[in-house]
């Protein structure tokens, strides 16, 4: 008997999505009913858009980003992600949200989600650029807006906390 496993980056990032999503619907739940329905769909904007930041800051217009992230402050952090269009505290609210940055990983994720008097660790992945990934590849993932592909390819991998 053989067994097939499909143990991909991009589909252990998909897989990692959903449970982040699964884990971010338990926040979520607080909000207007109709907006839940439309939950998947502003997360994985939210998805798209941390990759596509973590993919500008391999370039060299990027370096701003690079730096905020290595250093690691979290209020930095949120106000370049902000700047880029990936508005983390008005996502999340009414949490409070606190960035760390994980170099050692590919994968990110959410955690302490209590309540809203309890800070939201979001575990950002920051890895070093891959070789393979040209800053054509980059650019392309960065300025992508089609909204069916949510995840960078495989030659990109910047799969991000959510």
């Amino acid at each position: 008997m053989t067994h097939e496993y499909n143990n991909t980056p991009e589909k252990n990032a998909e897989k990692n999505a959903e449970k982040n999503f699964l884990t971010y619907l338990s926040i979520y739940s607080h909000k207007n009913e109709d907006k839940l329905k439309d939950a998947r769909k502003i997360f994985n904007e939210l998805y798209k858009k941390v990759s596509q930041i973590i993919a500008k800051s391999w370039l060299p217009e990027g370096v701003d980003i690079k730096d905020a992230l290595i250093e690691g402050n979290s209020n930095k952090i949120k106000a370049i992600f902000k700047d880029n269009g990936a508005d983390i505290d008005a996502f999340f609210h009414p949490f409070t949200v606190e960035i760390y940055v994980d170099r050692s990983t590919f994968l990110g994720g959410l955690e302490g989600i209590t309540s809203p008097d309890r800070p939201i660790r979001l575990n950002i992945p920051y890895h070093p650029r891959l070789t393979e990934s040209t800053d054509n590849m980059l650019s392309e993932w960065v300025h992508n807006d089609n909204p069916d592909e949510i995840y960078p390819p495989s030659n990109v991998t910047c799969y991000p906390c959510c």
